[in-house]
C-alpha cells in the first residue's frame, strides 16, 4: 500500500510536468493508491490528459459511485487501458495473459508546492513542505522512462 510518507517526498522532488504511474491488477489496491495520492498530493498532481480520451480509458460502476459520494474527484478520469510508459512489469504481462484487467492512472505534477498544507487535496492539513533548489534539474526514473531512456 502507498502511504503519505512515500507520497510527500516523491511529489516534492518531482519536477513540474513530471509523471507518476500508479497501477495494479487488484482494483482495491489501485483505488487505495488513487485515493492516497488524491488526498496527499491532489493540490499539485492531477490525472494526465490521456485519461479524458474515451478511447484510452475506462470506468467501472464503483468509480462513478466514488464521484457521486464525494470520495474521489479523480475517479472521473477512469483507468488507462494501456501502459503509457510502454514498458510492462512481469506481473502486468502475467495478469494480461490471464485476461485480468490492470488498473492504471498516470498523474502529472502541475505546479510546485508553494507552502505547507498544499498538496492535501488542495486543502489544509499537514501538507508537503517546499524544498529549496532547482526542481527543473531533478529527474525521476518515470520521467526518463517516458522519454524512452534506459534507467
Amino acid at each position: 500500500m502507498v502511504q503519505s510518507s512515500l507520497i510527500k517526498p516523491l511529489v516534492r522532488k518531482l519536477a513540474v510536468g513530471g509523471h507518476i504511474l500508479i497501477q495494479s491488477d487488484v482494483k482495491d489496491v489501485a483505488v487505495n493508491m488513487r485515493e492516497e495520492f488524491e488526498t496527499h498530493a491532489g493540490g499539485v498532481l492531477t490525472p494526465a490528459d490521456l485519461h479524458y480520451d474515451t478511447n484510452a480509458s475506462f470506468y467501472e460502476f464503483d468509480d462513478e459511485l466514488a464521484v457521486k459520494e464525494g470520495r474521489s474527484e479523480w475517479a472521473k478520469a477512469g483507468w488507462l487501458f494501456e501502459n503509457p510508459l510502454g514498458l510492462q512489469t512481469e506481473r502486468e504481462i502475467h495478469s494480461l495473459e490471464q485476461g485480468l484487467r490492470v488498473y492504471r492512472m498516470l498523474l502529472v505534477k502541475t505546479r510546485e508546492v508553494e507552502e505547507e498544507g498544499v498538496g492535501e487535496g488542495g486543502e489544509g492539513g499537514e501538507g508537503i513542505e517546499q524544498v529549496p533548489g532547482d526542481h527543473q534539474q531533478q529527474e525521476t526514473m518515470g520521467n526518463k522512462e517516458m522519454r524512452g531512456e534506459r534507467v
